[in-house]
């Protein structure tokens, strides 16, 4: 029998459930009655049990449900949607190559695959195109998988499927235009992405816009200085704040700033827009991008046997992943913060010890990484180089 008190409803396990059905037909049965299930009426008590802890299980988790840190799937979605903040979809990867052939060429829609021979994966052309006078045209490529699989400076491009009068691509990686791609939001960050938002709701103006700010499409980390003093503080003119952004669309965090902010206080930053109010008064509103640091892992794994490229490609992505949920800007990196997940991730197997793990920028080695106030650690694919021993 479901019960429930001030707290709500109590939930039982199968014991106490044919306990409880056990003295209920006492009466009936005698006071000698215990239910077995090699008889026909335990059989059927059982099965009337078991149900019902079925029932008192869905009972426990609805609640959890409704709860922003326990929620999942969508639930969570469900939740995050009412402050408007909303789940990322995944992203493939995308970037501008030249094809060179004859001119007047036309060509379509993954007509053309290409190798990057250095990371090997391969990317469609993802548009209709024709071949210019001079025997070139930029075109865009997209990865076949989701996530970021950028190609690195010394990324060399050969065409998989030959077409005619196409003769090669040409990769500039300055002019490329690249697209970073993304896996599908977890829950765990979409909670995190949440949690950063309950600033909405605060009488704090600067945690308002921070707010605000956090829930726009693209933006991976926010934090703000105020500088209440009559001298520069931290780089921050007297009686100015300044946002730190990593991520998002300059034109909407300028606005958010502009319309929120207290009226007579400075938006300083190394990024500054003009803004013009309904009444034509002209204002400079200015906001820092984050500064990106590149970094690196150097590993070597004890494993159960030498693995293949695809076994090495996935722990890539999900240390990507997991280190993109935790870091946020002026954190500094530390190494701790990742061997963790080669345990915590059942689906990276074969690791029986990790006998070195360090942090990396392109030249050097760290047990942990200190990280400026105004920078944000971003964990490069390319960088990340894996040893393994059996």
């Amino acid at each position: 029998m479901i019960q429930y008190d001030s707290n709500g409803i109590i939930t039982q396990n199968l014991t106490e459930i044919i306990n409880e059905y056990e003295q209920a037909l006492k009466p009936t049965f005698g006071d000698d009655f215990i239910i077995d299930k090699n008889t026909p009426i335990g059989s059927i008590i059982l099965a009337m049990a078991t149900n019902e802890v079925a029932i008192h299980e869905l009972i426990g988790w609805l609640p959890n449900m409704m709860n922003a840190n326990t929620a999942s799937g969508v639930f969570l979605d469900y939740i995050c949607e009412k402050n408007k903040i909303y789940r990322d979809e995944p992203q493939k990867t995308k970037f501008t190559l030249t094809i060179n052939g004859t001119k007047e060429t036309q060509l379509y829609t993954n007509d053309i695959t290409v190798l990057d021979k250095v990371s090997n994966i391969t990317y469609n052309l993802n548009q209709d195109c024709v071949i210019g006078e001079d025997g070139t045209v930029k075109a865009e490529f997209v990865c076949e998988y989701d996530g970021d699989y950028t190609p690195s400076v010394n990324s060399d491009f050969q065409i998989q499927t030959p077409v005619p009068q196409v003769d090669s691509v040409t990769f500039d990686y300055a002019n490329s235009n690249i697209i970073v791609g993304r896996l599908y939001e977890q829950d765990e960050q979409l909670r995190n992405k949440r949690n950063e938002s309950v600033g909405q709701c605060s009488t704090s103006t600067l945690n308002s816009i921070k707010s605000i700010i956090v829930g726009m499409d693209g933006v991976n980390s926010v934090i703000y200085i105020e500088n209440e003093n009559e001298t520069t503080q931290n780089g921050v003119p007297a009686k100015s704040f300044e946002f730190v952004v990593d991520g998002g669309d300059e034109s909407e965090i300028v606005n958010a700033i502009f319309v929120n902010k207290v009226p007579g206080s400075k938006a300083y930053g190394t990024t500054v827009v003009t803004k013009t109010d309904e009444d034509g008064n002209v204002y400079s509103v200015g906001y820092t991008k984050a500064e990106q640091v590149n970094v690196g892992f150097d590993i070597n794994l004890e494993v159960s046997a030498i693995q293949s490229n695809a076994w090495v490609d996935n722990l890539k992505q999900t240390l990507k992943q997991h280190f993109e949920k935790i870091q946020k800007i002026g954190v500094t990196v530390k190494d701790y913060n990742y061997t963790k997940i080669l345990t915590d991730f059942p689906e990276i197997t074969d690791i029986k010890n990790i006998k070195i793990f360090n942090t990396k920028t392109p030249s050097t080695l760290y047990s942990q990484l200190p990280i400026g106030k105004k920078q944000i650690a971003k964990l490069i694919v390319d960088n990340i180089d894996i040893t393994m021993e059996h």
